[in-house]
This record gives C-alpha cells, structure tokens and sequence, in this order.
C-alpha cells in the first residue's frame, strides 16, 4: 500500500516543544508538512519517546534527522529510501504482519502495525487472512475473469470484494483490539493507517496516538486516540487528559483571539491618541508674554 511519495522538493522538518511525563521532561518532536517521509517522522519521534534521541528546537532536513538515527545506531540502513514515501504490504492474518517487513525497524527495536485484520467470527475469516494486501487484489482480479464459469470462484470473489470494501478507512474494531491487547505497557509502535506512519503509545492501558500534522501542532492537542471503524477520535492534551477542542478549533479560536486582541489594542491606541488631542497643551517657558513679566 502507497504512502504517497512526494514530489522532488526540498523537504525539511520544524519542531515542537511537548511534556512527556513518563519522561518527565520536555522533548522536542517532528512535524510533518502536508504530504512527506511520515515514516522517518515516526521513527525518529519513537526514539524520542523512547529517551534515545533529542534535538533543540529548530528546522532539520531530512539527511540531519537520519544523521541522528544512525548516531544511535549504526547499523540501521536503507532510511534515505523513506524521505519520498515507503511501501508497505500488510497482512490481514495479524495486526503485527507485512510483507515484507522494513529491517532497519526490526535494528531499531521498533514494531509496525495497522488495524486491518477481520473479527475471528466472520465466516469468511479463514479466507481473509490467507491473504495480505497486495495478494487480495491480485486474487479479485483472477476471480473476476474466473468467476463466469465457476460458483465457487464467484462465492469467494463476493467474500473478497466484501472484505476490500471495508477496508476503506483502513481499520477495524477487531484490528484496533488487536494492536490494544499485543502493545506492552510503555511501548512505543508506529501505526500504519491511510497511507500514514504514526508514533503510538501506551500508557496507564490506554493507546494513544502522537500528533505530528503541522497544521494540527496546537498547543493543548498533543495525543489523539486511536480510531474507530468509523475513523473518529477523541483528543488529548500532553498529560494524556482529554481535551475540549479539537486541535483544528483550538488553531480557530486562538486565531480568532489573537485577532480580538489586536482590534482591542488598536481601539485602545487610537482613544488614546483621541484623548491627547482633547487634552491642553502645555506650554513651554520662555514663550509666554506672562511668564516674561516681574513684579516691581
């Protein structure tokens, strides 16, 4: 499955400043800007979690982050291929398999998931998960030609095609159950969900889920539950304590403040350059035909 690789432009990362309290301190993490190598975000923000790496606040490219990376550990190759996008086939038998899995994870101590995996009672869950992403495609596409001439190639091709079309959102009830029950307590993941690497973390038995969007870098928002069949979530502030806003209406709101403030500043501005005029001047010495005068 694609993660969209970009286009060849020059890539670089900004940061920002969260509490990490099973760290008790302050760290810096990556931002992601639109489209880009959101699997070496993930990466290098697990080894932040992890207490492995830091950086100072700042803008990095590419080529530094993966510098740090490799500082750590050595032995990891291959990043340079991830900062245009990564290619990832994931396995329907477990929320813990891909073909083909990224080494340079396995070096990290870094585990990979997604959420695609059916419910043990489904009917077809034998068939399903005989399967990985890319296999399924290619099996519809023979049983589409197949099927005209066989029931049982058109039964498993309906199977088939039920299964994909709940794969829409990429995740399941069943698939975030999985990645719930399997992540140890204090254990950071990457989650791979809609052609984007995510830095998981559990803590105190709940899952959440780094947010990394730039847009989305608000200032209360830093965790976001995992998702839903539906793909919703609920947010989180640093401390892993539900938040009120959402992290696009916080941006919203503190726009819209920032924007009260300066109407209120520029009001207060001009009454008082109003007041100023209203008020009589003082005069200065020497100027005053009375101030000139002395008394015989």
């Amino acid at each position: 499955m694609s993660t969209n690789p970009t286009q060849k432009k020059t890539i670089v990362f900004a940061t920002k400043t969260i509490f990490f309290p099973p760290l008790n301190k302050k760290v810096n993490i990556l931002l992601q800007h639109r489209d880009g190598p959101c699997l070496l975000i993930a990466i290098f923000n697990a080894l932040v979690l992890k207490g492995h790496v830091s950086i100072e606040s700042g803008i990095y490219s590419p080529s530094s982050i993966i510098e740090l990376v490799q500082n750590f550990n050595p032995h990891v190759h291959g990043l340079k291929k991830v900062v245009r996008g990564y290619y990832v086939n994931p396995s329907f038998y477990s929320c813990n398999e891909f073909k083909d899995y990224p080494r340079f994870l396995e070096k990290l101590g870094i585990r990979l998931v997604h959420a695609m995996i059916p419910e043990k009672n489904n009917k077809n869950y034998e068939l399903i998960t005989k399967f990985d992403y890319d296999s399924l495609m290619m099996r519809m596409i023979e049983l589409d030609i197949e099927s005209g001439n066989s029931k049982n190639c058109a039964d498993e091709l309906k199977a088939l095609r039920n299964w994909n079309n709940r794969l829409g959102r990429q995740v399941t009830d069943s698939g975030i159950e999985a990645i719930e029950q399997q992540i140890a307590e204090g254990e950071v993941q990457i989650f791979f969900r809609n052609a984007h690497f995510a830095c998981i973390y559990k803590h105190l038995n709940h899952v959440y889920s780094l947010i990394t969007c730039k847009g989305l870098g608000a200032v209360h928002c830093a965790w976001h539950s995992l998702p839903n069949s539906k793909g919703d979530f609920t947010y989180f502030d640093e401390n892993f304590i539900q938040t009120v806003c959402k992290p696009w209406e916080e941006n919203k709101t503190a726009k819209k403040s920032e924007t009260k403030n300066n109407q209120k500043d520029k009001l207060h501005q001009q009454k008082a350059a109003a007041e100023a005029e209203k008020a009589p001047k003082k005069q200065k010495a020497g100027k005053s035909r009375k101030d000139d005068c002395t008394i015989a």
